[in-house]
């Protein structure tokens, strides 16, 4: 066993699987709503194309979170999963060269998925990185990246 996916997968045999980070409930009245029109937004989703659905997409979301501007900034790029999003920042990060600190302990895929795109991840204390001066005395030639995941 070297990985947090070792242990769910063998949880996945077991009743109480305590290794798995995942909640699995019962659909809320609320999410009942959402199933129950999956296939109007099906449907929706048929009838206009990837920009428009982007477009409408972003608006929403901004409205949501209160930010107005947000539909007006240029370079918008949705992905599909956060998966996908660490990808593409790790080949941004391999890229530009940058060094890379992770917080340890965090999911063993997103270490991965930076290796295999050849950020290796240096590890770092949530409390590092809280204390922005314990940050910069250990790590000098560092930049730290957050990011912010949201999902389609």
């Amino acid at each position: 066993m070297k990985t947090l996916t070792d242990y769910e997968q063998i949880g996945f045999l077991t009743e109480a699987n305590l290794a798995d980070g995942h909640a699995y409930q019962g659909l809320t009245a609320g999410q009942e709503v959402i199933v129950d029109r999956l296939g109007t937004a099906w449907r929706t989703s048929e009838a206009e194309s990837v920009p428009e659905s982007e477009h409408r997409y972003i608006g929403r979301y901004a409205r949501l979170i209160g930010s107005p501007g947000l539909q007006a900034a240029p370079g918008h790029l949705i992905l599909p999963t956060a998966s996908n999003s660490i990808d593409l920042v790790a080949a941004y990060l391999t890229l530009t060269g940058k060094r890379v600190l992770l917080t340890c302990p965090t999911f063993d895929n997103l270490a991965l998925i930076l290796r295999r795109r050849g950020a290796d991840p240096s590890p770092v204390s949530e409390r590092e990185v809280r204390d922005g001066e314990s940050l910069s005395r250990f790590h000098p030639h560092s930049e730290l990246v957050k990011c912010r995941v949201r999902t389609a």
